[in-house]
């Protein structure tokens, strides 16, 4: 084995020994930075494979899909030496992120997904998983039309082996009948999950974010408490899962639970703003701006922790109403390109409700 792939294992070994997150990528990074200066193609190709699955799970979904580009390149010009279905099950993590960035057109979108039930179908694949995550691009997208359409086409075909875990098609359809306004349902689909019967990777840690506020609109506050409880201290350390926690802290701020809704925005703010997801960002500072509002309703305006990005004249703290205002900046901008790019005024509406939500303001202290 040359220097080269000595110094690449060395780094790809010691990334299988960290957590999810950019300590991961960063050292897989430089794997794939001495394969390119290498002209090595192969093992730029083993090194971004592995690049492209721990910026899915660890919070950078664009280095995922620069990397995965790359590699879909070689498939495509050297399919004797590069193996297409290597990349087949990436391939959704891939797609099932592209409604995260306004700036990918629906077209796009669109050819992607073409592409991709392409590939599936040449490899024998029912397109199961091409329809469920058709369907959760269109949730993220709000376009209930295709949403539905692609959930009847998801019941008619059969599981194959391309499908996501059982665990996880369960986990979205929670996100699937929440969107749809139908919080018995989504409760219902996340039964099994709660109850521990289906696990993954991400299940429950995720699913217990997204129950809160079905079960809040259906007063069953104690037992969202539980899963607030269980739920937060295992998705803190993973920026991944930023929109996640900004359901903690929609919760915990219309519960009137302001002390712990504090100490979370404040740790996670940084990560919200640094995302290089639009839509994980928009779904953390609308929480911000409906928990800025409702702080902001005190006799006295707080001072809130904000990291470097937000700091004035180096102060780390900073006034509830003027963070307030800048919250609502970024999320108008935000909204208005995503309602260009998807076609609707979805992300509009959804900012101009934060007034309407913060008066369904619900006190249940959680010790």
């Amino acid at each position: 084995m040359s220097d080269h792939h000595d110094q690449m294992q060395e780094l790809l070994d010691r990334a299988a020994e960290v957590d999810r997150g950019p300590t991961q990528i960063a050292l897989i990074e430089e794997a794939v930075r001495i394969a390119d200066a290498h002209q090595d193609a192969e093992a730029g190709f083993v090194a971004r494979k592995r690049l492209t699955e721990a910026a899915a799970f660890g919070g950078q979904p664009d280095v995922e899909l620069v990397s995965f580009s790359w590699c879909l390149a070689q498939v495509d010009r050297d399919p004797q030496n590069f193996d297409e279905s290597e990349l087949l099950w990436s391939y959704k993590w891939v797609v099932g992120n592209l409604s995260n960035f306004p700036n990918i057109s629906r077209g796009q979108i669109e050819d992607l997904f073409a592409d991709m039930a392409r590939r599936f179908e040449r490899h024998g694949s029912t397109l199961h998983a091409v329809h469920g995550i058709r369907r959760e691009v269109a949730v993220d997208m709000l376009d209930r039309e295709t949403a539905e359409a692609a959930h009847a086409k998801f019941l008619k075909v059969a599981r194959d082996r391309l499908s996501d875990c059982a665990a996880c098609v369960q986990d979205t359809l929670i996100d699937y009948y929440a969107f749809l306004g139908r919080d018995e349902d989504a409760i219902t689909a996340a039964r099994p999950i709660l109850d521990g019967k289906m696990t993954c990777g991400e299940v429950p840690h995720r699913t217990y974010a997204k129950v809160l506020m079905p079960l809040f609109r259906l007063g069953k506050l104690e037992r969202a408490a539980r899963y607030y409880k269980l739920g937060y201290k295992m998705i803190r350390p993973n920026p991944k899962f930023v929109a996640h926690k900004a359901y903690h802290l929609t919760f915990l701020t219309l519960t009137d639970n302001l002390d712990r809704a504090t100490v979370l925005f404040e740790r996670h703010l940084g990560e919200a703003i640094r995302s290089t997801s639009a839509l994980w960002k928009f779904e953390f500072y609308a929480a911000a701006r409906l928990f800025l509002e409702i702080v902001a309703r005190g006799k006295a305006t707080p001072l809130l922790g904000v990291p470097e990005e937000l700091r004035v004249d180096g102060q780390r703290d900073r006034p509830a109403g003027e963070l307030f205002s800048w919250f609502d900046a970024q999320l108008t901008e935000l909204a208005a390109a995503f309602d260009a790019r998807n076609g609707n005024n979805g992300f509009a509406k959804h900012v101009a409700g934060i007034p309407a939500l913060a008066r369904t303001m619900s006190p249940f202290p959680i010790s």
